[in-house]
């Protein structure tokens, strides 16, 4: 059971590193061309990782520390629903 658990956290890890890397593969270029303020940094930023993680929930749920948890689920999926007014807006 303990193995179980210290592999689902370096999964969670490595998603949340490979999340970061996304998040810099994308944002960087623009960084670099752009001399400016750019308004949309935290924005694009927030939609980036909230992509990312829920298209790493759909597919490893199981093998995520929310597999078990369904009052942490039920949480989770109320706390979408205002994230993605404020990302639609």
């Amino acid at each position: 059971m303990k193995e179980k658990k210290h592999l689902a956290l370096r999964l969670e890890l490595f998603g949340w590193v490979i999340t970061a890397v996304l998040v810099l593969g994308a944002l960087f270029p623009i960084y670099r061309m752009l001399e400016t303020n750019y308004p949309f940094w935290w924005t694009n930023a927030l939609c980036i990782v909230v992509f990312v993680t829920f298209i790493r929930y759909i597919f490893l749920l199981k093998h995520t520390f929310l597999a078990q948890g369904e009052p942490l689920k039920i949480v989770l999926f109320f706390l979408c629903i205002p994230l993605a007014f404020y990302l639609v807006n």
